[in-house]
């Protein structure tokens, strides 16, 4: 992610454009907080899915079941018209 956002302005730079978006400190800090900040939120989303997918199977079923219909590759999941399709995935992470 940092380095996207070093990438981008780099070519900006290069084009003559005006930089004043971010300095160097301010962009490795705004990464540190959603690193740090956002493992706490993502690892109890990710327990209370697994844990309440263990509860209910046949659930866990319909999960499985899409991902197999619809995901082919790990690279299908970089694929945001793929991500589109699972809507039950979708329902059970709302």
């Amino acid at each position: 992610m940092v380095q996207t956002i070093f990438k981008v302005q780099d070519e900006r730079r290069k084009k003559g454009e005006k930089i004043d978006i971010y300095n160097e400190d301010e962009i490795v800090e705004e990464y540190c907080l959603f690193s740090v900040g956002g493992t706490d939120t993502s690892s109890r989303l990710v327990t209370m899915i697994v844990y309440y997918l263990s509860l209910h199977p046949e659930c866990m079923q319909k999960v499985r079941k899409e991902i197999a219909h619809h995901v082919q590759s790990d690279k299908d999941l970089q694929n945001y018209d793929v991500l589109k399709k699972l809507t039950y995935i979708d329902c059970v992470t709302n």
